[in-house]
């Protein structure tokens, strides 16, 4: 009897405990906000966009980008992935009022490589600066010192910064999913990336050195893959204790929420892009631990009550230590989100996590039965 309790209870324990890693993200935040590097200088950069079809998009991000209040030069290189709408009109306008603008465009002859690789590849080659920061165009800056707060990561022991990037305004249940399930990523993956070799990263702000980046030629490794190119940038290419981020409040963006099928193509291609990934047991270990970890310890407590039935002390005991383990992990997830300044969702938190491994196994199931062609043509 005092056997069975007592593994119960240490299983609890250890669910409580994986519901606080929520914090690690948090306590990041907050030494970035509180410390910012002394080492780190305004140093000059080039942001580099890939775009196609984006007109509406870079006519609300590219002026809020190219007014940054930055000390140090900085650039902007668009290059068009054979637009068809009037994204060029725009970025020649654009370019003609701001000397920081330049747009290129990716030749149609292109075969054998990603349009999106291709792009990336030819703003790295034209930016001036050793810091390049890939900017998704469907992100905006919240801050007209956005590119400061990132500056203040780009120091000599780092490789690449990471930036912070959410959904501003969730809509409806698809979107408080996607919030959701981005957050509790970001959760696991960003402090795992400071710590150890980089898992993944998140194209829709990712700064990286253009010497690194020439050094091991580019996409090389990945070059006909469709998506995936920040991830496994950094996931080949980045070394231990090599990644930073810039989680300064200045330094978050704003995304605009996708539509459910966008998502959920999201979801698929991540699936092709973890076949490519290297080091990549210890991280999936860890996000298995902090997945299951919450739930595992029921099995075990339903087993001790019906052993026990009808103890109704051992009942009402379980029961305030799964109250308490709810209440824990709501408390951290909504501190973690009130510290990144984000909508939190807390009280949703016990519905919304164990639908996770059901998200994941339907992405899955999807990528399983995709033919493999989908994910290496030359499409955009």
């Amino acid at each position: 009897m005092n056997l069975l309790l007592t593994i119960t209870i240490l299983a609890w324990l250890g669910a409580t405990g994986c519901s606080l890693h929520y914090l690690r993200l948090a306590g990041l935040a907050k030494k970035a906000r509180r410390r910012p590097d002394a080492s780190a200088e305004c140093q000059p950069v080039s942001i580099v966009m890939a775009v196609h079809n984006q007109e509406s998009a870079l006519a609300t991000c590219l002026p809020v980008i190219l007014a940054q209040n930055y000390e140090a030069a900085f650039e902007v290189i668009v290059v068009d992935m054979n637009s068809d709408d009037n994204t060029l009109k725009l970025l020649e306008r654009l370019e003609e009022e701001n000397v920081h603008l330049h747009h290129t465009f990716c030749p149609g002859t292109a075969r054998d490589i990603s349009l999106s690789r291709l792009a990336l590849t030819l703003g790295f080659r034209s930016a001036c600066y050793e810091w390049v920061l890939i900017l998704a165009p469907d992100v905006c800056p919240l801050s007209p010192d956005w590119l400061s707060g990132m500056a203040q990561s780009f120091t000599r022991d780092v490789d690449a910064v990471q930036g912070f990037a959410y959904y501003n305004h969730p809509h409806g249940w698809s979107g408080i999913r996607q919030h959701f399930f981005r957050l509790w990523q970001q959760a696991l993956w960003m402090p795992w990336n400071v710590r150890f070799a980089p898992y993944r990263a998140d194209d829709s702000c990712l700064a990286y050195r253009k010497s690194l980046f020439m050094s091991h030629q580019g996409f090389a490794s990945s070059f006909s893959l469709r998506y995936g190119a920040a991830t496994l940038l950094v996931n080949h290419n980045v070394r231990r204790k090599r990644m930073g981020l810039a989680l300064a409040t200045e330094a978050r963006l704003a995304e605009s929420q996708p539509d459910t099928q966008s998502w959920r193509n999201r979801q698929l291609f991540y699936m092709e892009t973890r076949r490519h990934m290297r080091h990549a047991c210890p991280y999936r270990l860890w996000y298995a631990m902090c997945l299951y970890g919450n739930f595992m310890w029921l099995p075990l407590a339903a087993f001790t009550i019906a052993h026990f039935h009808p103890h109704v002390y051992i009942t009402l005991g379980l029961a305030a230590m799964w109250l308490v383990s709810v209440l824990t992990a709501c408390a951290s997830w909504h501190h973690m989100a009130r510290v990144l300044g984000v909508r939190s969702y807390a009280l949703l938190l016990p519905l919304l996590l164990p639908l996770v491994p059901w998200w994941d196994l339907s992405a899955w199931l999807r990528w399983r039965f995709e033919s493999r062609k989908t994910f290496r043509k030359k499409f955009v």
